[in-house]
């Protein structure tokens, strides 16, 4: 019998959505096909950022798993805010610099994105 994690999706899924902005993943550009969502937005720490190559304007952004049918990919996705916020005007295409997720026993619950203008 494997563990499922429903009940940690479940709790990631609403964290998100209560806190979280609406936004879309835009695959293959602006005439590509949009994956709406909603994601968590969020500034690295000082610390994050002395130790990695993370620049003072990227963001994180946390997207639950089940809220998006695609894995973001950073060589074709873009992330795109449909309100304003931290300061990034609605609208505003993202790049996605890395990706990864948090995936305990192979199942992801979140993917986190360091996303730049």
């Amino acid at each position: 019998m494997s563990y499922t994690y429903t009940s940690e999706i479940a709790a990631a899924q609403a964290a998100i959505d209560e806190y979280g902005a609406a936004m879309v993943i835009q695959r293959g550009g602006p005439t590509g096909t949009s994956y709406p969502c909603f994601g968590l937005i969020a500034s690295y720490t000082a610390i994050e950022r002395a130790t990695s190559a993370i620049q003072w304007t990227d963001r994180k952004v946390w997207i639950a798993s089940a809220d998006l049918p695609i894995v973001p990919d950073p060589e074709q996705d873009q992330a795109i805010f449909t309100n304003q916020v931290d300061n990034i005007p609605a609208g505003t295409p993202l790049r996605i610099v890395t990706t990864g997720s948090i995936s305990p026993g192979g199942i992801p619950i979140l993917f986190e994105l360091q996303v730049r203008r």
